[in-house]
């Protein structure tokens, strides 16, 4: 499964974005996260991976390790797929369209549109859900992004029961 993680710059509660990968992943494996690339809930989500990834590659390393040559077979690799992807948003291009000008304390210009933008680029990974934790208007662009493009939300703050996968894997790439 392929998951997509968005949620607010501010959202600090690493426990709950653990506990909801987990849960998630025990349902179904995850092979494939997306993320924005901010701080907060982009970053734990990023931290929880990284751990899986780093985990799964060392369980994989061993069960090689002490799997006796006989056993093996040589067109079998011991590694485990699983990718991560980051999508940046370019909050300083103020020429590629589409492009809102904003003003910033310093006098700076910036791009408002990067972020739905950004959001849009997420989905062209094909997540198979996405993960709303609590943000501000660029999570609900997400959220309202994801659900136009008919992909299930799991919102584990407003609707607990909703990390209940409802579908097996529909869509997506894995």
């Amino acid at each position: 499964m392929i998951v997509l993680v968005t949620g607010g710059r501010r959202y600090s509660d690493r426990h709950k974005v653990f506990s909801t990968l987990n849960d998630l992943s025990r349902q179904r494996r995850i092979i494939g996260l997306i993320h924005g690339c901010a701080t907060g809930a982009d970053a734990l989500a990023k931290e929880w991976m990284t751990i899986r990834i780093k985990r799964e590659y060392a369980e994989c390393a061993e069960r090689r390790r002490t799997t006796p040559q006989a056993k093996r077979r040589d067109d079998i690799q011991y590694h485990p797929v699983l990718w991560m992807v980051g999508c940046i948003a370019q909050w300083d291009d103020i020429t590629t369209p589409p492009v809102a000008l904003r003003t910033r304390a310093d006098g700076s210009q910036y791009n408002a549109a990067a972020g739905a933008v950004r959001n849009s680029q997420m989905l062209k990974w094909h997540p198979n859900i996405c993960v709303v934790f609590p943000g501000g208007s660029g999570t609900e662009n997400m959220r309202g992004q994801a659900f136009a493009s008919g992909i299930e939300i799991v919102d584990p703050i407003n609707n607990p029961q909703s990390i209940k996968i409802a579908h097996p894997v529909q869509g997506g790439m894995g």
